[in-house]
């Protein structure tokens, strides 16, 4: 099992925007944040805020974006090594925030 620990400044992004084959768990410790994700396959995207103390378990093949509502601490979860490919919808979003 490999974890992956990250902090979030208000109004920042994780860089990381992909999508990978297998599933992961990110486990909200404190914060808000705002979770989008959408399934590459048929393009049906969810958006919704949620507050610490959360897991959110991320399909494999979902594309996934965080956003910090507020200062929050997170840990992602997965079982494999970690491979990803950019999904150019959130990449956008995070190159504008990080702009």
């Amino acid at each position: 099992m490999i974890k992956k620990s990250t902090l979030l400044k208000l109004e920042r992004v994780v860089p990381e925007v992909d999508t990978h084959s297998f599933p992961s768990i990110h486990i909200l410790i404190s914060g808000l944040i705002e979770y989008q994700e959408e399934h590459i396959e048929n393009n049906q995207e969810h958006i919704k805020k949620i507050q610490a103390p959360a897991i959110i378990n991320t399909p494999a093949n979902f594309a996934h974006l965080i956003i910090a509502l507020e200062d929050s601490i997170f840990i992602e979860i997965f079982e494999k090594s970690y491979e990803a490919t950019n999904y150019n919808k959130y990449r956008k979003i995070v190159n504008e925030k990080l702009g």
